[in-house]
């Protein structure tokens, strides 16, 4: 079974993948993105650059985590200067908190 962890990191990469032309994944096991410093780039760095793409880039990942905590993620506050990582990061500590 994948962790908390990885399954957030796909579900964010694969947000980020349909909201941007700039972002592949290759691979979910092992996760394999491009480009390789996806979660160390800020959202406007890799396309996603305004309030439509943050919207769609939200509506995916809501889409792609577990029930019982798609409310808490459709909550987030986005920006196009925020680090993807911190994203997976916050995604990461709510699965890990849904399943306590």
């Amino acid at each position: 079974m994948l962790s908390t962890f990885d399954r957030a990191s796909i579900a964010v990469a694969s947000a980020c993948a349909v909201a941007s032309n700039f972002v592949k994944v290759l691979s979910v096991a092992p996760l394999q993105v491009l480009p390789s410093n996806l979660f160390l780039s800020t959202f406007a760095s890799i396309g996603i650059n305004d309030d439509a793409h943050l919207a769609t880039f939200k509506a995916l990942l809501v889409s792609l985590v577990p029930a019982a905590i798609q409310g808490a993620v459709q909550a987030l506050g986005l920006s196009t200067g925020l680090q993807v990582g911190l994203i997976v990061n916050h995604v990461d500590a709510l699965i890990a908190q849904s399943e306590a």
